[in-house]
């Protein structure tokens, strides 16, 4: 079965389980075991239906327009602007910027592919209530009763929030995405291997020595730094996937050009990178690395068999019998809509 005909049958399948609300089967964020809203995956069948939506079935576009307004409903997001996506105890109820990434991000590929000019102003209007400090070019985590959080120093966090924006087409978002770009010398790292670092560790005027304690620490602590690397591997190709997407959107930034970026890029050409990418419990049984690489290889023209890793994502996560992506790890609801980021393949691609 060739990729767009997967896409569609996942599709057909996912038709079956939308609730009356408009949402879909809401997962657990895979290792993390943190109960989630609907919200999330709503937002990746969101995308998947309307990728689907110019194909000869009015349902796709129907289920598109379920999903955007179970999304835009008051009773989902409220006046703060910000949407509830877990609730995990002692952890925010947003999931960092990532939560509200992932929203937009279907909102957005919703208003421009199903034609919704309505619904991406809206969307930039949420994405605009999200605190931006320009000095430093991060973003302010925002909970769903209007309480404003310290900046999400997860690194893809703020990246994947950067490419949701850019989706959108609004001239005051890209403005602040095209500053996040600019600041990405001073916001971004990698390891000597290429490996992107997980946390935002840059020196401040304020607190010069927390990039040094961090780097200590992978000395001093090597059971954590096992950990942090592990998810730093299963992490790799979903930040370079964002990436992909902000270059698409604007391909004439000088941030292309930067030596940490064609580092991380071409870490995932190394064999020991392919090698060690199969072993983490970040990769395969969360993130469809098969995904996640295969489209960043087209955009950045990387030296990848993109169908040979095309062919590992399905081979370790299709499940005929359910018609879905769910055999890769112990969240079949989550990992089932994550088919959703291999519809831009098919754009890129077309449907060979």
């Amino acid at each position: 079965m060739k990729l767009p005909e997967l896409i569609e049958a996942a599709g057909i399948r996912a038709l079956t389980v939308q609730d009356s609300s408009g949402a879909m089967p809401a997962g657990h964020n895979g290792p993390y075991i943190d109960p989630e809203t609907p919200v999330r995956n709503t937002a990746h069948w969101l995308v998947t239906f309307s990728h689907l939506a110019n194909r000869d079935r009015p349902d796709f576009r129907e289920a598109a327009d379920r999903c955007a307004a179970y999304l835009m409903s008051a009773a989902v997001i409220g006046e703060s602007g910000a949407w509830e996506n877990r609730a995990q105890p002692g952890k925010d109820r947003c999931n960092g910027l990532i939560g509200p990434a992932w929203a937009i991000e279907g909102l957005a590929s919703y208003a421009e592919q199903c034609e919704r000019p309505a619904v991406r102003k809206a969307t930039a209007a949420i994405f605009l209530r999200h605190p931006f400090n320009y000095g430093q070019a991060l973003w302010s985590r925002l909970e769903p009763d209007g309480t404003v959080l310290s900046p999400d120093a997860t690194w893809n966090h703020q990246l994947w929030f950067a490419a949701a924006g850019a989706l959108i087409r609004d001239a005051e978002v890209d403005a602040r995405v095209l500053r996040f770009l600019d600041r990405i010398p001073r916001n971004f790292s990698v390891h000597p291997d290429g490996l992107i670092v997980h946390r935002i560790h840059a020196p401040t005027e304020r607190r010069p020595d927390r990039w040094l304690r961090a780097q200590a620490n992978r000395y001093l602590r090597p059971a954590k730094f096992a950990v942090e690397r592990d998810k730093e591997l299963g992490y790799h190709a979903f930040n370079l996937y964002a990436f992909a997407l902000l270059c698409r959107r604007m391909p004439d930034h000088p941030c292309w050009r930067l030596p940490a970026i064609r580092a991380a890029l071409a870490a995932v050409e190394s064999t020991g990178f392919q090698r060690e990418i199969a072993g983490s419990r970040y990769a395969f049984p969360y993130n469809p690395p098969g995904w996640e690489l295969a489209f960043p290889a087209l955009i950045f023209d990387l030296r990848l068999d993109v169908a040979a890793w095309l062919q590992e994502q399905i081979r370790r996560s299709w499940n005929e019998e359910m018609k879905a992506t769910s055999l890769a790890g112990h969240d079949p609801h989550t990992d089932a809509a994550r088919i959703y980021e291999a519809c831009r393949i098919v754009e890129v691609a077309g449907d060979g």
